[in-house]
């Protein structure tokens, strides 16, 4: 909106009071108050929070006017409402506030109430089957000891009646048997209902609990000029809403360049939900003081012995470092809702930097390992970029990550296949491309997708406008790498070994397709002080095929670019064969240098 300009943050809503506002006090008292929620019009996503703004409109009316906004988020930041109108509208005071609301919910308790009740019934019936049961069991006892006492009696005066007692003994025993099923399927049903109990007595509880909730809203006092436009802003910061770069890359490898798609993946779980917002991507940290840090003197005297240093030693600097900048990064936001805590709560923030670039400082004062760590300062945050998502979107708070597309970013470069049989025999797929887009390219995984199929992931680091990035496309299954040592020769040259060694690099190509492939091997990185390295035949004249060759002395890498016929197979495979030479001191023996 044209002409809008900030009026009031919540930080001067304290300092003003309605009798401040030079009105009498009647005229905010006799008005109506304007209970509206509003529209959320744009949203902002940080690393963390998002800046929210809802579009107001006012009342027909002028003359001053308070306003209620209700259904703030539950993830709202107290301390970081303000407000700004259209010209004629000046925003007098911005207040936040909680309340205790409470809903009738007599209805659903009034069901659940009725189906404990039920439930509970049913548990006195079972729990009094359960009784008879055992009920049961005890007469049988009983009959099954008066069985035995009888018989007893009866063999020994010889009138022992045995279909009489065989008749009672299986009765015994079915009714055992029938009482044992029926007790354990009242067991289980027993179980059921008393899971089905706590649950509607879970229902119970939760429901009056929320019986009272916390309303959040914001009450600000307007003064509306005649024939001003009726329309202000509220804007608002809230928590647990960030945002992370994500990536696909789809290549059709016959293209001279591949399409990437740039993706926010953000979760939010403020507490509202964003319908039909114009949203913007930040990495920047929203901040609330507009000031900078007050820098205190550093008083330094002589003592004594060593210096005293930091915990941790050299090693805690890292760690010092991230301290400092965790504390300028909360010294942003910090926003006391307290009336006049504002400068307090700075000051203590000031303070607690001073207090770490003292420790800082005095390291570089009395160790050079303070300049040996800065390389490695995690004070650089990298770029601070910003995406306008074109259009409009819709972003429900849920904890799941929704993505958001934020550019489809065509990339021309160098497609090409790369061998390096020392490492794997797999043949790689590889563009080299430029972003040639207006964008700042954040670092990410990469998801890649190869003639519509899934090859595999990656993952960028921050990628600059015209910078150049190697973009994996997967194996090529087509073909195949080895490297194989075909001759060695060693002999004793005055005081030196001499070791001559003859590599040969093989493709293999099964489509029917010739093509070319960059094939890499290296060479030991010596010291020439120490060992003499010569390349005796760098394999250019060894195969025709070869198209391109280059030494990176400084790496010790060597490359040749291999035209490789189709059907390459085998003994038809395309070969690089070269050969080197080491000499050194021959009391001495090659060893790795890595640590």
């Amino acid at each position: 909106m044209q002409g809008i300009r900030p009026i009031v943050t919540i930080g001067a809503v304290y300092a003003l009071t309605l009798t401040a506002l030079s009105v009498p006090s009647g005229m905010a008292q006799e008005a109506d108050v304007f209970a509206h929620s509003g529209e959320i019009d744009s949203v902002t996503v940080y690393r963390g929070q998002a800046l929210i703004t809802r579009r107001i409109t006012l009342p027909d009316r002028v003359g001053v006017q308070e306003l209620l906004i209700t259904d703030l988020p539950r993830r709202v930041v107290a301390g970081s409402l303000h407000a700004e109108g259209a010209p004629g509208v000046t925003v007098r005071s911005v207040r936040y506030r909680e309340r205790p609301v409470k809903q009738d919910v007599s209805e659903e308790m009034e069901q659940l109430q009725q189906q404990l009740d039920a439930q509970r019934d049913q548990l006195t019936r079972i729990e009094r089957e359960m009784e008879l049961i055992e009920e049961h069991r005890a007469y049988l006892q009983q009959l099954e000891n008066f069985t035995a006492g009888t018989a007893r009696s009866d063999l020994k005066h010889g009138v022992l009646n045995a279909k009489t007692l065989r008749e009672l003994s299986e009765y015994i025993t079915a009714e055992r048997k029938s009482l044992s099923q029926n007790s354990l399927a009242l067991h289980f049903e027993q179980r059921d209902v008393k899971k089905e109990i706590e649950h509607t007595t879970r229902e119970m509880n939760a429901l009056g609990t929320g019986a009272t909730h916390t309303a959040r809203e914001a009450i600000l006092i307007v003064d509306r000029a005649e024939g001003a436009d009726g329309e202000l802003q509220l804007h608002y910061l809230v928590s647990h809403a960030s945002w992370e770069p994500s990536y696909t890359v789809r290549s059709q490898i016959d293209s001279a360049e591949l399409d990437l798609e740039y993706f926010a993946s953000i979760r939010q779980t403020s507490g509202e939900d964003w319908g039909d917002v114009h949203m913007t991507l930040s990495t920047a940290t929203p901040s609330l003081v507009s000031r900078a840090p007050s820098l205190t003197a550093l008083p330094v005297s002589l003592r004594p012995g060593a210096p005293s240093g930091i915990p941790g030693g050299h090693a805690g600097l890292p760690a010092l470092r991230m301290q400092q900048l965790a504390t300028d990064r909360a010294r942003n936001v910090a926003a006391p809702t307290t009336p006049g805590q504002f400068n307090q709560e700075v000051a203590k923030f000031d303070s607690q930097l001073n207090s770490l670039a003292d420790q800082l400082q005095l390291v570089e004062l009395t160790s050079d390992a303070a300049r040996q760590n800065d390389a490695t300062s995690p004070n650089n945050e990298g770029h601070s970029v910003t995406y306008r998502i074109a259009g409009t979107t819709t972003l429900p708070s849920r904890p799941a990550q929704q993505l958001i597309r934020i550019a489809q970013v065509p990339m021309a470069g160098d497609f090409y296949q790369i061998a390096i049989p020392v490492l794997t025999s797999y043949v790689y797929e590889e563009a080299h491309v430029t972003n040639t887009s207006d964008l700042v390219l954040l670092g990410g995984p990469v998801s890649t997708y190869v003639r519509g199929e899934f090859v595999g992931q990656s993952e960028f680091d921050d990628i600059a406008i015209g910078e150049a990035v190697t973009v994996g496309l997967g194996i090529n299954s087509n073909l195949r790498s080895e490297r194989e040592l075909i001759n060695r020769e060693e002999r004793v040259q005055g005081g030196n070994r001499v070791v001559e060694l003859t590599y040969r690099l093989s493709i293999q190509n099964f489509s029917e397709n010739a093509t070319i492939v960059r094939v890499l091997d290296r060479l030991p990185k010596v010291d020439p002080k120490e060992i003499q390295l010569t390349v005796v035949d760098d394999g250019v004249k060894s195969d025709a095929g070869i198209v391109n060759h280059e030494r990176r002395d400084a790496e010790g890498i060597l490359r040749w670019d291999l035209e490789v016929p189709g059907r390459a197979i085998a003994k038809d495979a395309a070969v690089i064969e070269y050969t080197i030479r080491i000499e050194h001191d021959r009391q001495m023996t090659l060893s790795s240098s890595q640590s």
